[in-house]
């Protein structure tokens, strides 16, 4: 009887680890359509603006996904890349989005950040020794 138990407990043990491993990070596609749906509802995107932000997140959740995938095991310098890449995603639909769209998109940009950081998932915004200096 303690050897059933003992077989039933490592099988549970051995299949909640395989489970663990199968979750995976949402492809680069995946990513790039949930990232445009949001963006379509929360700024009322146009056919025209949608098309050319979906491009826009599809490049750059490919090139995020290249990156996690990197062999770089320095998190500060992965960090460093992401952010420029997200500044530079930043750019590219700040010349697509009118003013306001642009605005309303910084604002979620810092609430998602914010929420990131209230769960530790992330810097939030936050400096290390200092506090949030972007504005």
């Amino acid at each position: 009887m303690k050897r059933l138990a003992m077989l039933v407990l490592s099988a549970l043990l051995v299949s909640s680890v395989m489970f663990a491993q199968q979750r995976q990070r949402p492809s680069a596609d995946d990513m790039a359509k949930r990232q445009t749906e949001q963006m379509v509802s929360n700024l009322s995107l146009n056919d025209d603006q949608k098309s050319k932000v979906e491009a826009i997140n599809l490049k750059y959740a490919q090139q995020q996904q290249a990156a996690f995938q990197s062999s770089n095991d320095d998190r500060q310098a992965r960090m460093d890349e992401m952010k420029k890449m997200q500044e530079a995603k930043d750019t590219e639909l700040k010349g697509i989005l009118t003013s306001d769209q642009y605005t309303k998109y910084q604002q979620n940009q810092q609430e998602r950040k914010a929420k990131a950081g209230n769960r530790g998932g992330g810097q939030g915004g936050q400096k290390k020794g200092g506090a949030n200096t972007q504005q």
